[in-house]
């Protein structure tokens, strides 16, 4: 039932949780008469056919020209089976006393005895009458004959007086719904109004004739009550205390403000055409088989304003109602009552502008991945924005993953949306509704998109690493580090994050993402280079970009420097060097809560071309491999990502500048051989070479690392250095025999000119 008259009083905050297949497990149970099951009680104190007088009391009469005001006497009569007459009179603000006193005169069927004019009675008489009695009296009179003397009893004691139950009637009135949560599984909506509560206890019951007054109010405690209370522990959801109004025929109302929030779930995959439902669960759990819930089964049970509405949904009216879990049995603990409300989309077909504007046959020059996942065979680009909107009319409903994906991808391209929200003004109203209460701290809980299936990490975030190399940018060898340009990019699900693109309007929102609690909007693991020199918490500052369904895509460039063991350098300079990196959190997975997950690198394709002109090193990106790495450190082990890069080292410089240069000194140095055995320029000679390779390797220490292997370098030139040694020492020899050999008589200098002439043949 939609009306568009808003009771002043009215306060209802509901908030819904779909359950999916729950209306139909949960059937209405069929009412009692409950409007006319205690006429006996009414006939106690009228003649069954006498007509309704307004001013019934002794000696008070009409009181003209009074417009009465509305009260919760006439809300209740606005709930109530009334006449379609009745009903139509009360929605007219501007009849007069004397008026209502004629229709309830002239109305054949609004007898003495009936709840109607009991109704009448209670919102008009004190409006339309002179001569009542004090109000405050009449009631202090009222409360004092129906509760001094059984109170005890009377608040503890279910008033059955027919069968073996009591029929306790729900109905309620929604007066607006607003959206608290943009979830793309359904979020969360709050919704005012108010939820009443009414049944007939016959020991409250007395002459309305005599005391004056046909109602009192009364506290909760001060009757019995029944014990329906909303579901759940949520801390957000407030019942408040009202009072109850308490009628002389024995009715009761209960008329209850409440605040409650919980969240909706969106139709799953295969029921994407069916209606969004959003619940609000309430229980009984104490009157065991003595209370039976009951509604109208007609539409009064709940009513919704005809001014309730949002953007990009409708409210299904056959479909919302209040259920009853029928399932009670006299010995059953529990009884549920459950307000349903059910959303339609606006437009149940699939197109890529919905409501952001006309579409235009504009060219699609780009197909994303997500798209290309959901559409392998679409892979041809430069098709018109028509096109693709017959496809996804044709075949998708407009809350389907497809539909979803093409107004993601085509909306910018297809949509002229000259006329509607812009998409800066879109992302401010989701961006300030989301941060607003967000805690940076807590990681989130793991995600039903995660898709994990181990039970080792499904209770942790699964965050995925993406790594593109854009550029080598140096190993130094005596620090024993390297460094790379890169871009890397951290990808995870944050629920808290998620909102409904069909009524935020928007697909992506920006936040400011950082390792600093004081610059953040949104949480980011703590995420970081353990062999760090220069690690990703020192990269530039970037934005995180949040998508709609709550994935998180947080991308920072910059250079990155780690330490490097420079494996394979013992071949230097003809070495395949190979470094790393160590990607992971500082803390023990049991606290940071997070499962690292890593895809396989991306490199620019300067890195990959085999020109190779004009650097040191190259990388061999074939090569490169990604591996988990488990470290035993002080207490606990941690897991770490490991990217292992190989460089071929650019080994010409090498050979021009130093082995060459090793081999030529070596040949050199042969040269003392052909100078003369007595002349002192012969070890002059073979010194200033020795000098010479020794100055080379004071060069070549600059670019050659230490380590405790013997390098290829090193080997070449100790062996030229021995070679220069040899020819040095051999000087040494002969210069010393000629010396100190001979003594200078005649023989001896015969002897010493045949051992020059030996020497020189042999050499």
């Amino acid at each position: 039932m939609r009306l568009s008259i808003v009771p002043q009083h009215a306060f209802l905050v509901v908030v819904c949780a779909q359950q999916s297949g729950l209306a139909s497990s949960l059937d209405s149970v069929p009412p009692k008469d409950f409007r006319n099951n205690n006429q006996h009680v009414l006939k106690r104190f009228t003649q069954e056919t006498s007509t309704c007088d307004i001013c019934a009391f002794n000696g008070s009469s009409i009181r003209d020209g009074v417009i009465p005001s509305w009260t919760n006497a006439a809300t209740r009569l606005w709930f109530s089976e009334a006449s379609d007459d009745l009903l139509t009179s009360i929605k007219d603000n501007s009849i007069t006393c004397s008026e209502w006193s004629n229709l309830a005169m002239n109305t054949t069927e609004l007898t003495a005895d009936s709840a109607d004019c009991f109704d009448l009675r209670d919102w008009l008489s004190w409006q339309c009458c002179d001569n009542m009695p004090s109000l405050s009296e009449c009631e202090a009179t009222a409360k004092q004959a129906i509760l001094a003397d059984d109170a005890p009893i009377t608040q503890t004691v279910v008033p059955i007086t027919q069968g073996a139950t009591l029929d306790v009637k729900v109905s309620a009135y929604v007066s607006e719904i607003s959206i608290v949560n943009y979830g793309v599984d359904g979020g969360a909506v709050e919704v005012t109004g108010s939820l009443m509560l009414s049944w007939v206890d016959e020991r409250l019951g007395w002459n309305p004739l005599e005391e004056g007054c046909s109602s009192i109010t009364v506290q909760e405690d001060g009757i019995w009550v029944p014990k329906l209370v909303p579901d759940g522990d949520d801390e957000t959801n407030v019942l408040e205390e009202s009072d109850i109004d308490v009628l002389a025929d024995g009715r009761i109302f209960w008329n209850r403000e409440i605040r409650m929030r919980a969240s909706c779930v969106a139709p799953s995959d295969t029921e994407k055409s069916a209606s969004k439902v959003c619940t609000i669960d309430f229980v009984d759990h104490k009157n065991t088989g003595k209370v039976r819930y009951v509604t109208d089964d007609n539409s009064n049970a709940l009513t919704i304003d005809d001014e309730v509405s949002f953007s990009h949904y409708k409210i299904d009216d056959d479909q919302t109602t209040i259920v009853v879990d029928a399932s009670v049995t006299p010995n059953a603990a529990v009884q549920t009552i459950q307000i349903q409300l059910a959303f339609d989309p606006l437009d149940t077909t699939c197109n890529i502008c919905d409501s952001t504007g006309k579409l235009t046959n504009g060219t699609i020059h780009y197909l994303s991945q997500d798209w290309l996942e959901l559409f392998p065979d679409q892979t041809e680009e430069g098709f018109q924005c028509f096109k693709y909107n017959e496809l996804l009319s044709s075949n998708y409903n407009g809350g389907s993953e497809e539909c979803v994906a093409g107004r993601a991808n085509f909306e910018e391209a297809c949509c002229d949306d000259d006329d509607t929200m812009s998409t800066y003004e879109c992302e401010e109203n989701i961006h300030d509704l989301i941060s607003e209460d967000m805690n940076t701290i807590t990681p989130p809980d793991p995600s039903a998109n995660e898709n994990d299936f181990s039970f080792l990490t499904e209770d942790k975030v699964d965050v995925n690493i993406s790594l593109d190399v854009v550029q080598f940018i140096d190993i130094d060898v005596k620090q024993n580090t390297f460094s790379l340009l890169m871009s890397l990019e951290l990808f995870w699900f944050d629920q808290r994050l998620a909102w409904e693109p069909f009524i935020g309007g928007c697909h992506r929102v920006t936040y400011r993402a950082s390792i600093d609690a004081e610059l953040t909007e949104i949480w980011v693991p703590n995420f970081n280079l353990q062999n760090k020199l220069e690690g990703f918490q020192m990269l530039p500052e970037a934005h995180a970009s949040v998508y709609y369904d709550g994935s998180v895509r947080w991308r920072k460039t910059g250079i990155l420097t780690g330490t490097c063991e420079l494996t394979g350098v013992t071949s230097f300079p003809f070495d395949t060097t190979s470094c790393y990196f160590d990607f992971g959190d500082d803390r023990d997975p049991l606290f940071h809560r997070i499962n690292y997950k890593y895809v396989a690198p991306q490199f620019f394709s300067s890195l990959q071309d085999d020109k190779w002109n004009f650097q040191e090193y190259r990388m061999l990106t074939s090569r490169t491999f990604v591996e988990e790495v488990t470290e035993s450190l002080s207490g606990f082990e941690n897991r770490f990502i490991r990217y292992r890069f190989f460089f071929d080292r650019a080994e010409k410089f090498y050979v021009h500048m130093f082995v060459i240069v090793y081999m030529l000194f070596s040949y050199l140095s042969f040269g003392t051989f052909w100078i003369d055995v007595e002349s002192g320029d012969r070890l002059g000679f073979g010194t200033s070479i020795l000098f010479l390779m020794v100055a080379q390797d004071i060069s070549s220490a600059d670019v050659t690392p230490i380590t405790q292997e013997f390098l290829w370098i090193g080997k070449l030139s100790l062996a030229s250095k021995l070679l220069v040694l040899f020819t040095i020492i051999h000087s040494i020899v002969a210069m010393w025999i000629l010396t100190k050999g001979f003594d200078g008589e005649d023989g001896s200098q015969e002897e010493r000119e045949n051992f020059i002439d030996t020497l020189e043949e042999k050499e």
